[in-house]
């Protein structure tokens, strides 16, 4: 008899306790409290699921040993283990970091943001114009805003700690380009005797890296050389302290590994969006083919080549530039992704480059310099640029606009509300954490 007590007990607790789970959303069961907090700020009732705080939920605490799973589909707390009445639990928000603010925005169908298809999944902000403005805290000279646009969150990228080398941590990462070039520069150039006068094709040893990861990002006129031609002609560096970051900004950038890979052949009717995204992370470099093919004057360079590089500072990748694109509609984004980029100046595809905000009038004038080398036959020199309406490749010494892009540290917010919208009247703005 006693045995059929307990259970019966046991079964009516199970019971209550399934029937409070169950009905929680409904916030009406008297056994249970509820408390609200953003951060140490007492709220008087739980934030809406859209919120224009942009508050998402943080962590819980319950008494009488209950514990809380939230649900962030039907934005609600799931109450576990409840076994005594009186319960009260603490709801504590907090303001939604960058990643996660745009994450909310995808999932609320912002027609600018697209999941991009790839194997990392990542977000791209696409179409001819959209809200992705963002002030960093970067001030030229005289206290006026530099703005920056946000390229998307990218997945999977390997952090480097800078102190102990550490590559162990994988996160997502708000990837952003800055809005307007530094000027137009070549990406490389060399002496005579070495691959012609041209440059060298390698990121990490060229010379535009050494100039933003140097002077551009100490705001420093003293380490970078400014390249503009043939065998290290050089031309006037751009007044740093008054574009280049300043400590605030500085701070918020990871140190992370970029791809520097490139394609094994040189079929540029291969120059699809999602090939050039897989060769961008592949381990061919631009000397793979001419050294195999006997160098030559072209190709005579000792540099060692690297798909990988450890930095802070770098460029848009081809494959930014293509999956900026938005067709206009569905049907012609799905045309551009299936059409090789070097195309896309044709009369049937100039859909692609007019809905796609990387493509601007600075292409127009002369061109915009990617990160990735072209792995050609005859030369160790070249590298893909946006030119001529369209993806396309050039000699590193030729002169096209540099706009750096960096990745964000992953714990920073990004701050929207009536006055920060995302255009570039209201950009966005920052709160490093």
């Amino acid at each position: 008899m006693k045995k059929k007590i307990i259970l019966i007990n046991i079964l009516l607790l199970i019971s209550t306790s399934l029937i409070v789970y169950k009905n929680l959303n409904k916030f009406n069961n008297n056994d249970i409290y509820f408390g609200y907090y953003n951060g140490n700020e007492k709220l008087e009732e739980m934030p809406s699921k859209d919120n224009t705080e942009n508050l998402v939920f943080d962590y819980a605490s319950c008494d009488n040993g209950a514990n809380v799973i939230w649900d962030e589909k039907e934005w609600a707390p799931l109450v576990k283990n409840l076994s005594k009445s009186k319960t009260k639990c603490t709801l504590y928000f907090r303001q939604a970091s960058g990643i996660e603010f745009i994450k909310k925005l995808v999932k609320n169908n912002d027609s600018n943001l697209i999941f991009d298809g790839t194997s990392d999944n990542n977000i791209r902000y696409i179409g001819a114009s959209p809200n992705n403005y963002i002030d960093i805290g970067n001030k030229d000279s005289n206290g006026e805003s530099i703005l920056w646009r946000i390229i998307g969150v990218m997945n999977n990228i390997v952090e480097v700690d800078e102190k102990t080398g550490n590559d162990n941590i994988v996160r997502s990462h708000i990837k952003l380009i800055r809005n307007d070039s530094l000027g137009e520069y070549s990406w490389d150039s060399s002496s005579s005797t070495i691959n012609k006068g041209i440059g060298v094709n390698e990121w990490s040893n060229s010379a535009i890296n050494k100039v933003l990861n140097n002077d551009f990002i100490n705001k420093t006129n003293l380490e970078g050389k400014c390249y503009i031609g043939l065998n290290e002609e050089l031309g006037k560096c751009p007044d740093w302290e008054n574009i280049g970051l300043d400590e605030s900004s500085r701070n918020i950038i990871a140190n992370v590994k970029w791809n520097t890979g490139t394609f094994q052949g040189q079929n540029i009717d291969e120059w699809l969006v999602y090939n050039i995204y897989n060769a961008e992370r592949s381990n061919h470099t631009g000397n793979e083919l001419c050294k195999s093919n006997g160098g030559g004057i072209f190709c005579n360079d000792n540099v060692k080549r690297n798909t990988i590089w450890i930095g802070k500072v770098g460029l848009m990748y081809p494959s930014d530039y293509g999956f900026a694109t938005s067709g206009g509609e569905e049907n012609n984004r799905i045309k551009c992704m299936n059409n090789s980029m070097n195309i896309w100046n044709s009369d049937n595809l100039n859909f692609c480059n007019s809905n796609d905000w990387l493509y601007s009038s600075q292409i127009i004038t002369s061109g915009k310099w990617t990160i990735t080398p072209v792995n050609y036959e005859n030369n160790a020199v070249d590298v893909f640029c946006v030119r001529h309406n369209a993806l396309n490749s050039s000699n590193t010494n030729g002169v096209y606009n540099i706009n750096p892009v960096i990745y964000l540290n992953s714990n920073v917010d990004i701050i929207s509300d009536e006055n920060h919208d995302g255009s570039k009247e209201k950009p966005y703005i920052i709160k490093n954490n």
